[in-house]
């Protein structure tokens, strides 16, 4: 009975980790999902034309259309993980967002579900992988950038595409891109636009540090964005921190304020708007994961939506 037992035991048991296919290998600056495996492999090792796309798409009639992309001469490589089972989309998204801010890297766009466009566009049109097939509002999309660190190229770039198809799987498609020239990005293009529409946007690229304190990169970003503002100069505005590291939470709520007072302070002083700070500290997570980030919130358009 014992070796019955043991042999049910092992057959209930999931294996830790499939085998990757033969010949495939991981992107540089992003690590994997832990315990995801590589089912479909392909690189293009000499310089070809590249659509990075850093916007929804959609598919009038036969015709692809894009908001944003542009056409880059560049090196690539395609991987496709399949995540282990019982990780939900929102997961695997959080893993490759931390990835980013962990490599040094900058979101230039992100969407989810049906703000991305059509999911079998993206599967069959544009990554032309019918396997990522799902559900429009089973998807999420990723686009960043790296600076190249030496040779001759000048930009490394990432389109990370997430599904979690009709079987419950959830794959994720990395493409790595090493190109010759410079994308150019306008990172927060809708910033106004969401949040005259939900009362919520992010402030993408801007990410602070443990202590509160922004780099002077950031800043440039948040000052940017000042004069967009002036259009909602009768409604109160909060800049509001989310900061997550090993620390206490009390010092993570102080280092937040902190980081919540400077963003206030650039956009009131670049802008016709007095914005108010918040410092959430750990307690607001980002679909249930940890990610700092810095954040504008218009209470009374986010109470008339709802």
């Amino acid at each position: 009975m014992k070796s019955v037992s043991a042999l049910l035991v092992l057959a209930a048991t999931p294996l830790v980790a499939q085998i990757d296919v033969f010949g495939s290998s991981d992107p540089t600056m992003i690590e994997r999902y832990p315990r995801s495996w590589i089912v479909q492999f392909r690189a293009i090792g000499e310089l070809q034309p590249y659509n990075f796309i850093s916007a929804p798409v959609e598919k009038i009639k036969r015709e692809v259309l894009f908001e944003a992309a542009q056409r880059l001469p560049a090196v690539w490589k395609e991987v496709t993980y399949e995540i282990p089972s019982g990780v939900e989309r929102g997961e695997a998204v959080a893993h490759y967002l931390t990835e980013i801010d962990r490599s040094g890297g900058t979101v230039a766009f992100q969407c989810d579900g049906r703000d991305c466009g059509r999911g079998t566009t993206w599967a069959i049109d544009v990554l032309q992988q019918p396997k990522l097939a799902s559900p429009d509002r089973n998807q999420s999309y990723i686009a960043a950038s790296w600076p190249a660190q030496a040779g001759e190229f000048q930009q490394v770039l990432a389109a990370i595409y997430i599904v979690k198809r009709g079987n419950g799987r959830v794959l994720a498609h990395v493409e790595e891109i090493s190109s010759t020239e410079l994308a150019q990005f306008d990172t927060n293009s809708k910033f106004e636009t969401e949040l005259a529409k939900n009362g919520i946007a992010r402030i993408l690229g801007v990410v602070p540090e443990p202590d509160g304190s922004l780099a002077d990169e950031d800043l440039a970003v948040i000052r940017s964005l000042a004069a967009k503002l002036n259009q909602f100069g009768s409604q109160s505005v909060y800049a509001v921190c989310h900061i997550f590291a090993v620390q206490s939470v009390e010092g993570l709520i102080e280092a937040s304020n902190q980081c919540a007072a400077l963003v206030a302070a650039e956009l009131s002083n670049h802008s016709s708007v007095e914005v108010l700070a918040f410092g959430a500290g750990p307690l607001v997570p980002a679909s249930g994961q940890g990610e700092s980030r810095v954040e504008l919130v218009i209470p009374a358009r986010i109470s008339r939506s709802r």
